[in-house]
């Protein structure tokens, strides 16, 4: 809307017009609450805002709300906008908002609205970066790189390709951007190209040094190109682009051989103006120096930039750098298979694994045509690692064996590290336990015939955390105590979080969950010392699973909220898959079976595509989950499937034990007699130890089932000795509810309150001892004394029909 320009204080006829409008709103607002939209305020004429104030102070106690966008810097040259928002501020009418770049969060949930689609962390990590946050610019580059095929669907999945240069700018963006700076004379567009070969930051003392101008003269133009908003003053002469998109457009205008000129002149002002190797000067000089004639300072200050990035935990950009010197470089370059493997190891840490495989896949082929066999072990070995974070199992084992091979009879660092990683493949990842033990402990005499403390430790956490899965927990513990020592004295944070993991499982399995959730808090600060995301893959998933334990659901529920975005910035699908177990591990404990139901079949789903050996850790609780409600075919299936897996188990193995003691508690309440007598005497080899759920409730369970109560006696104390001793709160209850001497409830009559959906269980008096067989198989309910504690545990048990379970 436009009008023509008239003073503020309108006339008689331009007042009888601005009451019209002002009757017409608040006609319409008298119907339903009104909202007027008004974009770029900054070019509106004096009218028009005349009209805006009036309409606003008559409509002051009407449902009416006027949303106005502008831009700062226009709007101050603008004096009527400025005299209208002085107006409307001393009226007490308007609120002033400023508009922040879009943080990463909500520019996925934009590019989500858009795609339809929940898209991947590295999507809107690069879509955040190239548009700064800005709605506009991240919507014409999503349809720039769908049209450029740069973006492209996959089944359900939006994938990005490699970005090249031409992707970086939409079209729709750059006509914007160039229309602003054909708005300026040629000098200012002259300074402003030298200054977007500086940087998005520059100096103007720097920028008139390389223009061998007046400094005063050059700073004079800057401050027409300030005044156009197309850079800002930092500090006191300092200038920098408002955005980066400016400054690419000013930099593609420039020519090839201009901007080598450029940028050699610029790195050699910078190397003669500052003595100091501080890494900003370094980035400078490599970022100058990469991009001029003069290759040999490219490279050299390049893999300066890259080791100071990486050691500061900049992987990205140590990535960027070192793709910079190898693009300088010959392949016959002595520095070549150097700086694939940084560039590797950079991408490794990025979770940029497409990146990783590649350049420890090329590293490997260049060493070995120049027979370096020692270095193409280490490249082999980065090549196993990334295969790992992505479960291709059987392509880590080849890799390793391959860089095994490579070494032959060396007894070496890379050696011993070789055989940690490929002790922890077979052994805890394809439950080869007895190989894995052999190779850890292979491993440990290379590391101290070597003297070497720190591949010692890592030796020492491999070999207990093996003792540990294979149930000698007295052997393993201690090994795993002295291990996460020496981590810790080394430094050497990344392992010490993953012994932290392994000492909180063996924790946790010998009935100290307390102290296994005190672990992981510090498991968590050593991850986070490590600057890398995969190792925080599981940390707050058991954060979860020990608070479900614990009967600490406030606990549980914050883990949770902290996993959810780490697991969504991963690009493996094992992290979530583990998350969702846990999670309906929990939501089974509150009792809440369907939701429970719908997280336990996500995990295993995922499970299953990396082959059987997990799958048996975590399947029965979707069948414990059928079963309470009331699904027998679906459990039934689910425990056949679970037979056939730990058939193939060695017969101590801590996996076949997780598996037996939720097959126990779903066989109990189906009243499986059959094969309850055949899980018993397996399940009692784990006595003692707490796995998803209490080994000794378990087998208490089944000796009721069984008839056999001396048996089901002594378990349940055991059990309740245990929980009450351990705080482990949902696990004490469960046991209370089994444990009575004289009340007794039938299995069928718990079943028929269950299908009747009574709320009062069927209760019997036996008048039987302990001792007596009873006349069917039956489970105990509690004394008065066992009532109380009962009682004191309502709040942290599902008050449901799982309770015998």
């Amino acid at each position: 809307m436009c009008l023509r320009a008239c003073s503020y204080r309108p006339s008689k006829a331009w007042l009888r017009l601005y009451e019209a409008a002002s009757e017409f709103l608040q006609a319409i607002a008298a119907r339903t609450p009104l909202v007027l939209l008004m974009d770029d305020l900054q070019w509106a004429d004096s009218a028009t805002l005349d009209l805006l104030v009036h309409v606003a102070r008559r409509t002051r106690k009407t449902p009416v709300l006027f949303v106005g966008a502008y831009r700062p810097g226009e709007a101050e040259d603008n004096p009527a906008s400025q005299r209208t928002a002085a107006e409307l501020a001393r009226k007490r009418l308007l609120v002033e908002w400023t508009v922040t770049p879009l943080p990463e969060d909500e520019i996925a949930a934009l590019a989500g609205s858009r795609l339809q689609a929940q898209i991947r962390a590295d999507i809107a990590r690069h879509l955040t970066e190239q548009s700064e946050g800005n709605p506009f610019v991240a919507e014409e580059l999503l349809r720039m790189w769908i049209e450029t095929g740069a973006l492209i669907q996959q089944e359900q999945d939006w994938r990005l390709h490699r970005l090249t240069q031409h992707h970086l700018l939409p079209p729709g963006i750059l006509a914007t951007v160039r229309q602003r700076i054909a708005l300026l004379s040629g000098a200012v567009v002259a300074v402003l190209r030298v200054a977007a070969i500086i940087g998005r930051t520059f100096d103007v003392s720097l920028l008139a040094k390389v223009m061998k101008q007046d400094p005063g003269e050059v700073e004079k133009l800057v401050l027409v190109a300030a005044a156009a908003r197309l850079v800002r003053e930092v500090r006191p002469g300092v200038f920098r682009f408002v955005h980066d998109t400016i400054r690419e457009v000013l930099y593609q205008q420039i020519g090839s051989t201009e901007r080598f000129h450029r940028h050699g002149a610029i790195g050699r002002a910078l190397e003669a103006a500052q003595a100091t190797s501080d890494s900003h000067r370094v980035t400078g000089l490599a970022f100058h120096f990469a991009r001029s004639t003069d290759t040999v300072r490219g490279v050299t200050y390049s893999r300066q930039a890259a080791d100071g990035a990486f050691a500061g935990y900049a992987f990205r950009e140590a990535m960027a750098h070192c793709q910079a010197a190898l693009e300088l470089l010959t392949d016959d370059d002595p520095l070549r298979g150097e700086l694939l493997l940084r560039l590797a190891d950079s991408a490794l840490v990025a979770e940029a694994q497409d990146e990783a495989q590649s350049a420890y896949a090329t590293a490997r082929h260049w060493f070995e045509e120049r027979d370096d066999r020692s270095s193409a072990a280490v490249a082999a070995h980065g090549l196993a690692q990334v295969y790992c974070r992505q479960e291709a199992l059987d392509e880590a084992q080849r890799a390793l064996e391959a860089a095994r091979c490579l070494l032959g009879d060396a007894i070496n660092p890379e050696m011993v590290r070789i055989l940690v990683d490929l002790a922890d493949l077979r052994g805890s990842s394809l439950s080869d336990y007895e190989a894995g033990l052999s190779l850890a402990q292979r491993a440990l005499g290379m590391a101290r015939e070597l003297s070497d403390r720190r591949a010692e430790a890592s030796a020492l956490r491999t070999a207990g955390r093996h003792h540990v899965l294979n149930n000698q927990l007295p052997q393993g513990v201690p090994m795993l105590e002295g291990a996460l020592n020496l981590l810790v004295a080394e430094n050497d944070v990344a392992n010490a979080a993953d012994c932290c993991a392994a000492l909180a499982n063996a924790y946790h399995w010998s009935g100290q969950s307390r102290r296994s959730l005190d672990l992981t808090e510090r498991r968590v600060d050593l991850a986070q010392r490590a600057h890398d995301l995969y190792q925080l893959r599981h940390v707050y998933s058991w954060g979860i699973f020990m608070g479900t334990v614990l009967g600490e659901w406030q606990i549980a529920e914050s883990m949770f909220a902290r996993q959810q975005p780490i697991v969504e910035r991963l690009l493996g699908q094992e992290p979530a898959a583990f998350l969702h177990v846990c999670r309906g591990f929990y939501l089974y404990h509150r009792g809440r079976y369907k939701e429970a139901c719908d997280w336990l079949t996500r995990g295993p789903t995922a499970y299953r595509a990396f082959g059987t050996d997990s799958l048996a850790w975590h399947l029965g609780l979707l069948g414990l989950t059928d079963m309470a409600m009331d699904d027998f075919r679906a459990a039934r299936r689910c425990l056949d499937e679970q037979e056939e897996l730990i058939a193939a188990l060695p017969p101590q193995n801590f996996q076949r034990g997780c598996a037996l003691v939720i097959m126990a508690n779903t066989v109990a309440v189906m009243q499986d007699r059959e094969r309850a007598a055949r899980y018993y005497p397996i399940l009692e080899e784990f006595s003692g130890l707490h796995f998803w759920l209490l080994v000794d409730r378990g087998l208490g369970s089944l000796a009721l089932l069984l008839a056999d109560l001396r048996r089901a006696a002594n378990h349940l104390e055991t059990a309740h000795a245990t929980t009450k001793g351990a705080g482990l709160l949902p696990e004490l209850g469960r046991t209370l509810v089994l444990q009575g001497p004289s009340w007794r409830f039938t299995w069928s009559s718990f079943r028929t309150r269950r299908s009747t959906g009574s709320s009062t269980p069927g209760i019997t008096r036996t008048g039987t001892s302990p001792s007596t067989p009873p006349t069917s198989s039956c489970a105990a309910l509690p004394d008065r004394r066992q009532s109380g504690e009962i009682r004191a545990l309502v709040p942290v048990m599902s008050i449901t029909a799982a309770w015998p379970v």
